[in-house]
């Protein structure tokens, strides 16, 4: 008896318009196991997985090849003959996959009773069954909760408790953590090796996460531009790879460095937090005003607790914690952008939420923040001549020396003069947040306050970032505050590396040593959560 692989791609070209973007892709997937197709965006992985599900976006064909699903070719049948049945699929964003409207419970259950599996009664039941297989805690009480209630693991565990409603045969999983912190992704993917083992699931993962690859699939396809470059075993490809672009991904993995980088001279504090502590108070809107109740005073949460920092001219300060551990309300407090309940925040020897008048606009100018997302933090509507000119314009530049400022920004930030001319969606994801840096550079700012500002790239456009960070480190003097829930990035960068819990420094120390020996408990949950092939290759390296 012949045994099909359950997914088999031949010579798959798709074409938006006159552009091809596959061009002849072969996959094989065998039933119950797993594949990774690896790229950086623009590659084809999204694509591939769209033209599986028979769902490309409008001007999108499959123009050749064939795609086979258990032997059978599913090109040209409807979508809905797949979709959600044999063939479903998990989203990157939690967020945005999840209706914000709707209860958890309604939306699996509305999954089951639209496909016919069940009636209004057996969907609660089978939901709750879903809810149990994902581990999801508390079942009966998270059916009535929101997905605003749910925390960015909890979100993602629906989202695959929605995908395993019809009994699929192959999940397509498309960055499945990426907006997930490294522990709670540790969590995710522990869960889907089981479900797999557990159901006997097909997966295909798509990631430019090298690292969840290497753990999670047997298999691993290369792509770029739409091409394979590479496919084969997992361990003959990611550790014996053949092809030059392979090799360049792997070589922008971060590492762990568990040497100990050279100490910048002694220099005075420039910036610092002194016994810090900052609590939000629970506010529920309602139309645009506060709901007035007749209750206690309302609860409130405490974002930071006593915490003391202080950054030097020339140094880079990773802090690490996962979402909710107080890193970036800690980055606000440094900039000015939110004053603290109690405590000091100090800039150039400067109280900074003291201060008034033209110390207070001097004190802004020199702290700026560089944002995760270039694309929200940049006006879709300026060219980016226009973008770096307004800092200038704040600074009282003359117009005459401002086109001449303009192009030293960009030199500085290592992108083409003619750039002024662009708009923000005319440029990749690496080139939009130069042109952040060099916005905030316009204001020469003595400290740079980086919120995640290379989790949303690349692995190897988040190497050229931090190569150009630590260059602009070295060549301005520039002190840096680089937050991350991510180890092996921040380990790349940083001097010293801080760590954070539910509002609290837990530890810190100087980058090699903290790497080699943490002394926390939750540092080394830290650690152990990073993936393994990451940190293999970094101890081979060490």
């Amino acid at each position: 008896m012949t045994h099909h692989p359950i997914l088999d791609i031949e010579k798959l070209d798709v074409r938006y318009g006159s552009q091809t973007v596959l061009h002849g892709v072969d996959l094989q997937l065998p039933r119950g196991d797993s594949v990774g197709i690896v790229g950086e965006s623009g590659s084809g992985k999204s694509t591939l997985a769209w033209a599986i599900l028979g769902l490309l976006p409008p001007g999108g064909v499959v123009s050749g090849g064939s795609l086979r699903f258990n032997g059978q070719d599913i090109l040209g049948r409807p979508a809905s003959a797949l979709r959600g049945g044999r063939i479903a699929m998990v989203f990157q964003d939690p967020f945005t996959a999840l209706n914000p409207s709707l209860p958890i419970g309604r939306q699996i259950t509305e999954v089951l009773i639209e496909r016919g599996l069940a009636d209004a009664h057996s969907a609660r039941t089978e939901a709750l069954r879903l809810m149990d297989e994902v581990r999801l805690p508390r079942a009966e009480t998270l059916l009535h909760a929101y997905p605003h209630q749910l925390s960015g693991g909890m979100k993602q565990r629906v989202v695959i408790a929605t995908a395993l409603a019809c009994s699929p045969e192959l999940l397509l999983l498309d960055e499945p953590t990426t907006a997930l912190d490294v522990t709670v992704e540790a969590r995710i993917l522990d869960l889907l090796d089981e479900l797999r083992k557990d159901r006997g699931l097909s997966m295909m993962f798509i990631s430019h996460n090298i690292g969840l690859v290497e753990r999670m699939c047997s298999r691993v396809t290369v792509l770029r531009h739409g091409k394979v470059q590479e496919s084969g075993p997992a361990t003959q490809v990611l550790w014996q790879p053949r092809h030059a672009y392979t090799r360049k991904l792997l070589a922008a993995l971060p590492r762990l460095r568990y040497d100990q980088p050279p100490a910048p001279a002694p220099a005075a504090v420039i910036a610092q937090a002194r016994n810090v502590s900052l609590s939000f108070r629970s506010v529920h809107p309602l139309g645009g005003l506060a709901r007035v109740l007749r209750l206690p005073e309302p609860p409130s949460v405490a974002a930071l607790s006593g915490v003391s920092l202080s950054l030097h001219p020339g140094e880079v300060v990773g802090l690490v914690g996962e979402s909710g551990s107080g890193k970036s309300t800690l980055g606000r407090c440094l900039i000015g952008l939110q004053a603290p309940d109690s405590g000091q925040v100090e800039l150039e020897g400067h109280d900074i939420y003291a201060a008034r008048g033209a110390t207070a606009r001097q004190l802004r100018r020199r702290s700026q923040m560089v944002f995760q997302n270039p694309d929200s933090s940049l006006n879709p509507r300026h060219r980016i001549g226009e973008v770096l000119r307004r800092p200038l314009q704040l600074l009282g530049m003359p117009r005459t020396r401002q086109q001449a400022r303009i192009d030293e920004l960009l030199d500085l930030v290592r992108l083409p003069r003619h750039y002024v001319d662009r708009y923000p969606h005319q440029l990749s994801g690496g080139e939009k947040q130069r042109v952040g840096i060099a916005r905030t550079l316009a204001l020469e700012p003595s400290v740079l306050v980086c919120d995640e500002a290379t989790s949303a790239l690349d692995v190897s456009v988040q190497a050229a970032i931090l190569e150009l960070l630590q260059d602009l480190r070295d060549r301005l003097g520039v002190a840096m505050l680089f937050i991350s829930h991510d180890l092996a990035v921040v380990s790349q960068i940083a001097d010293r590396v801080v760590v954070m819990r539910h509002g609290v420094i837990v530890e810190q120390g100087q980058t090699g040593a903290l790497m080699r020996h943490p002394q926390h408990e939750y540092t080394r949950q830290l650690l152990a959560s990073v993936p393994p092939f990451v940190a293999q290759r970094s101890l081979k390296a060490a």
